[in-house]
Protein backbone atom coordinates (compact mmCIF):
# COMPACT_ATOMS: atom_id res chain seq x y z
CA UNK A 1 0.00 0.00 0.00
CA UNK A 2 2.30 2.57 0.51
CA UNK A 3 4.30 1.80 -2.69
CA UNK A 4 0.86 2.71 -4.12
CA UNK A 5 0.55 6.29 -1.92
CA UNK A 6 4.13 6.79 -3.32
CA UNK A 7 3.24 6.40 -6.78
CA UNK A 8 0.46 9.25 -5.86
CA UNK A 9 3.00 11.79 -5.45
CA UNK A 10 4.63 10.47 -8.40
CA UNK A 11 2.10 11.04 -10.49
CA UNK A 12 0.56 13.74 -9.21
CA UNK A 13 2.21 17.45 -8.60
CA UNK A 14 -0.31 19.16 -6.96
CA UNK A 15 -0.44 16.52 -4.21
CA UNK A 16 3.37 16.98 -3.60
CA UNK A 17 3.27 20.62 -3.55
CA UNK A 18 0.12 20.78 -0.89
CA UNK A 19 2.24 17.76 1.18
CA UNK A 20 5.51 20.38 0.64
CA UNK A 21 3.53 23.45 2.08
CA UNK A 22 1.79 21.72 4.83
CA UNK A 23 5.73 20.73 5.82
CA UNK A 24 6.91 23.94 5.96
CA UNK A 25 4.05 24.85 8.61
CA UNK A 26 5.42 22.85 11.18
CA UNK A 27 7.19 24.12 14.30
CA UNK A 28 10.50 22.91 15.44
CA UNK A 29 9.67 20.07 18.21
CA UNK A 30 11.55 22.33 20.78
CA UNK A 31 9.01 25.39 20.25
CA UNK A 32 5.47 23.46 20.69
CA UNK A 33 4.89 20.05 22.36
CA UNK A 34 2.67 18.64 19.90
CA UNK A 35 5.07 17.84 16.17
CA UNK A 36 2.17 18.97 14.16
CA UNK A 37 0.67 22.49 13.41
CA UNK A 38 -3.24 22.72 12.63
CA UNK A 39 -3.24 25.29 9.82
CA UNK A 40 -5.83 26.23 7.23
CA UNK A 41 -5.94 24.82 4.02
CA UNK A 42 -3.75 25.66 0.84
CA UNK A 43 -6.07 27.48 -1.38
CA UNK A 44 -4.51 27.62 -4.82
CA UNK A 45 -7.00 29.58 -6.70
CA UNK A 46 -6.11 30.10 -10.68
CA UNK A 47 -5.30 34.33 -11.40
CA UNK A 48 -8.35 34.59 -13.54
CA UNK A 49 -10.56 31.64 -12.52
CA UNK A 50 -14.35 31.99 -13.04
CA UNK A 51 -16.05 32.05 -9.53
CA UNK A 52 -18.18 29.10 -9.50
CA UNK A 53 -14.97 26.97 -10.85
CA UNK A 54 -13.70 24.74 -8.35
CA UNK A 55 -10.53 24.82 -6.53
CA UNK A 56 -7.86 22.98 -8.31
CA UNK A 57 -6.46 21.27 -4.80
CA UNK A 58 -10.26 20.17 -3.22
CA UNK A 59 -9.32 16.57 -5.24
CA UNK A 60 -5.63 16.74 -4.17
CA UNK A 61 -6.82 17.30 -0.56
CA UNK A 62 -8.83 14.54 -0.94
CA UNK A 63 -6.04 11.77 -2.27
CA UNK A 64 -3.95 13.24 0.60
CA UNK A 65 -6.40 12.60 3.47
CA UNK A 66 -8.08 9.29 1.84
CA UNK A 67 -3.81 7.98 1.52
CA UNK A 68 -3.98 9.20 5.15
CA UNK A 69 -0.96 11.58 4.31
CA UNK A 70 -3.10 14.62 5.90
CA UNK A 71 -5.22 14.63 9.40
CA UNK A 72 -7.98 17.31 9.11
CA UNK A 73 -9.78 18.66 12.42
CA UNK A 74 -13.01 20.80 12.23
CA UNK A 75 -12.05 23.90 14.08
CA UNK A 76 -15.79 25.64 14.71
CA UNK A 77 -17.85 26.92 11.94
CA UNK A 78 -16.47 30.04 11.42
CA UNK A 79 -12.84 28.53 11.43
CA UNK A 80 -13.75 25.98 9.06
CA UNK A 81 -11.41 22.80 8.41
CA UNK A 82 -7.40 22.90 9.38
CA UNK A 83 -5.06 20.39 8.35
CA UNK A 84 -1.88 19.14 9.33
CA UNK A 85 0.95 16.74 7.77
CA UNK A 86 0.36 13.54 9.40
CA UNK A 87 3.35 10.98 10.52
CA UNK A 88 2.26 8.78 7.20
CA UNK A 89 2.80 11.78 5.11
CA UNK A 90 5.58 12.75 6.52
CA UNK A 91 7.47 9.65 5.76
CA UNK A 92 5.90 9.74 2.08
CA UNK A 93 7.44 12.93 1.66
CA UNK A 94 11.00 12.62 2.98
CA UNK A 95 10.65 9.17 0.45
CA UNK A 96 9.74 11.30 -2.08
CA UNK A 97 12.66 13.80 -1.12
CA UNK A 98 15.24 11.55 -1.71
CA UNK A 99 13.62 9.59 -4.12
CA UNK A 100 13.98 13.07 -6.46
CA UNK A 101 17.13 14.27 -5.22
CA UNK A 102 18.25 10.97 -6.26
CA UNK A 103 17.45 11.01 -9.57
CA UNK A 104 18.49 14.99 -9.78
CA UNK A 105 22.16 13.56 -8.67
CA UNK A 106 22.20 10.50 -11.18
CA UNK A 107 21.42 12.94 -14.13
CA UNK A 108 23.99 15.58 -13.39
CA UNK A 109 26.85 12.39 -13.00
CA UNK A 110 25.38 11.17 -16.71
Amino acid sequence: MFNDAIQLLKENQDCLNILRHYALQEKPAEEEEEKSTWTKRLYEQAEHAEENEADPSCEAHGLLIAYGYLDIELAGRDAGIHYRLSGAGKKALAQMETQLTTQDDQRLAS
